[in-house]
């Protein structure tokens, strides 16, 4: 008799073709405009300057204008670096000048300001929080910049971020330098996980290896994370690369952002400035393009103990029960893509069996704490007039 209470893995298959699972949101950029039930072209907060002190630099850097909207009073959305076109999303980094919106907040007040920006550049800010499940992009990176240009401070990122004013957690599934100076190579990308529970807590940081090799230009990738009370698994391209264990299941649900560079371009995430001096310095408009995103969850039955006394999966039902005990003569045979999962345990007696010619994966993850949750308080044009966390001050000036 044998009890699972670790994770056990016969062939395990991608969550997204997992039985167990759901789709729970999904956006194919298809039509002619972003879907504004869906995103934010902005962080909530707006931005409050035209440059920034990054945490590995103690000189102001030029910061890049989001452009949001043409105009406020009729909601007419600026689409010149966010393009919705041929099935797919493009988010745009430019070298213009440009008066772009900032936010202050003044001795606690609220205050709209213009500044003059040298950049522009476009981001998503999801109007979805998630907790737990799989996240899966496919993306394109532009082709190599004509010689001797470089990408040198461009990117790309897909990650995920709640914070309040006393807790911080992020899971980044991918942050991108398109040209790293010092080997001169392109797309090096990496992945990290972070969390401070409290104000008073530890932050807590898992840096996981670069990708490698990175990603290819002008060339389809995507990049998945499976998130559960266990595990932080990532892939590329349908393959496993790592898997982080410091999350805890006290994180709340997180909001997707996807930038062209790190919380805003230039790339904060490698601190790597925009080059607009050299012959070989960096070169404009930078692509970054998104076939889609989309997130699977598991469906849940919590309440259910199942025991399983001869196998049928016409009749089995794939979700995430309470429990799943195998009896002594089970026999899982040709079986592609099958999983069982419990939330307090599963137990799998002698004689049960699984043939060769089967995708089946066993696993436990908690039942309670997987949500998706509409964000309450952001408007169809996504004003609200608050500033950013504590929290998001800290992981911009405090990154290590």
């Amino acid at each position: 008799m044998l009890n699972l209470t670790q994770i056990l893995k016969t062939f395990g298959q991608l969550p997204s073709n997992d039985p167990a699972y759901q789709l729970v949101f999904s956006d194919d950029f298809n039509g002619t405009r972003l879907d504004s039930t869906k995103w934010l072209k902005r962080f909530p907060w707006h931005q409050s300057s035209n440059y920034q002190i990054f945490w590995c630099n103690s000189n102001p850097v030029p910061m890049a204008a989001v452009k949001s909207w043409i105009s406020y009073s009729n909601h007419t959305l600026d689409t010149t670096d966010c393009k919705v076109s041929n099935g797919t999303l493009k988010l745009i980094t430019k070298k213009e000048n440009y008066w772009g919106e900032v936010w202050n907040w003044p001795n606690g007040v609220w205050q709209r300001d213009s500044l003059l920006f040298r950049f522009t550049t476009s981001m998503l800010y999801s109007k979805y929080d998630f907790r737990y499940g799989y996240y899966e992009i496919r993306f394109r990176l532009p082709a190599l910049p004509p010689s001797p240009k470089t990408y040198k401070g461009h990117g790309g990122t897909f990650w995920l971020w709640s914070g309040g004013y006393n807790y911080w957690s992020e899971i980044d599934m991918f942050e991108i330098n398109a040209y790293d100076v010092s080997t001169n190579s392109y797309y090096q990308t990496g992945c990290n996980t972070h969390f401070q529970e409290t104000s008073s807590s530890p932050h807590i940081t898992e840096g996981l290896p670069l990708y490698s090799p990175g990603f290819l230009p002008n060339t389809w990738h995507t990049v998945g994370m499976n998130w559960t009370s266990t595990a932080i698994d990532f892939y590329v391209d349908g393959v496993q690369q790592y898997s982080a264990h410091n999350h805890p299941d006290s994180l709340r649900p997180m909001s997707i952002i996807i930038n062209c560079g790190g919380n805003y371009t230039p790339l904060d995430n490698y601190c790597v400035p925009f080059d607009t001096v050299s012959t070989n310095g960096t070169y404009f408009p930078y692509t970054y393009e998104i076939d889609y995103v989309k997130i699977w969850q598991l469906k849940k039955d919590c309440n259910t103990n199942v025991a399983i006394t001869t196998f049928n999966p016409a009749i089995y039902s794939n979700q995430l029960h309470k429990s799943v005990t195998m009896g002594t003569n089970v026999n899982i045979a040709n079986q592609n893509n099958q999983s069982f999962w419990g939330s307090n345990y599963i137990l799998i007696n002698e004689g049960t069996s699984v043939n060769n010619q089967s995708n089946v994966l066993f696993n436990i993850t908690n039942c309670n704490n997987i949500d998706t949750i509409r964000t309450t308080g952001i408007g169809v044009r996504g004003i609200d007039f608050y500033p950013p966390p504590a929290s998001f001050i800290y992981k911009i000036s405090h990154k290590n």
